[in-house]
């Protein structure tokens, strides 16, 4: 991840003491919007991946008809809270994953997104179930022969939520020419909290503008091969 260099409560410091605004927002509302800005970036224009590789075992098979064997269907399933995520980075949401690839003795294969019910019943597919991921990797085995795999979830990084209690004293983990991104929202967002309307315009027009030139700032950096 970028690192400022610039402590999230020295900064939020610094923008409480030139926004004049009467009633005082509190810090918890200038953490929140800090936070929501910088995991908005991450998710959808920063978006660093990085990659979790486990060895898995079959759970859970589900019969198949085959008029010559006895062959099954597996599918996987291990919680999204094993993954341990890298340092100064928040725990890992289903919402984060980019491509999950299922290695096998018979194949490598990138499995496709789908619910719990299309999931159950089509082969080389990964769903959402409450806080666990399930894989269907659609390989034929024997009956009562064990089969093994690996998984590799790629998935976005985002930075841990910063609030008043917790990583108030972690870096803003963006460029340091950039922090006039966040400072400009989190101007925008507390003039308009007070309805100072005209300053709250003029300071959310800033931080448009600016966001799209961060993007064309990632685009520039973006890798040149690859899917």
């Amino acid at each position: 991840m970028f690192d400022s260099g610039i402590k999230a409560s020295a900064f939020i410091n610094e923008i409480k003491n030139e926004v004049d605004t009467a009633p005082d927002i509190a810090d918890e509302t200038y953490y929140r919007i800090l936070t929501e800005t910088e995991q908005l970036l991450y998710s959808e224009i920063i978006q660093e991946m990085t990659c979790f590789a486990k060895e898995l075992d079959n759970s859970v098979s589900i019969p198949a008809i085959d008029p010559n064997h006895n062959p099954v269907y597996d599918y996987e399933q291990f919680r999204l809270s094993e993954i341990t995520p890298i340092e100064g980075a928040d725990n890992v949401r289903f919402e984060d994953i980019y491509a999950v690839y299922y290695d096998s003795s018979e194949a490598r294969t990138r499995l496709k997104r789908t619910t719990p019910v299309s999931g159950v019943l089509f082969p080389d597919t990964y769903w959402k179930y409450d806080d666990d991921l399930f894989i269907h990797p659609g390989h034929w085995h024997e009956a009562a022969v064990e089969s093994k795999g690996q998984i590799e979830v790629f998935y976005f990084v985002r930075p841990q939520p910063k609030t008043t209690e917790a990583h108030h004293n972690d870096n803003i983990k963006l460029p340091p020419e950039w922090l006039s991104l966040p400072a400009a929202k989190l101007r925008g967002e507390v003039y308009k909290l007070v309805n100072e309307d005209t300053a709250a315009a003029k300071w959310l027009n800033d931080y448009n503008v600016l966001l799209e030139q961060f993007k064309q700032y990632m685009t520039a950096r973006d890798p040149k091969i690859g899917v």
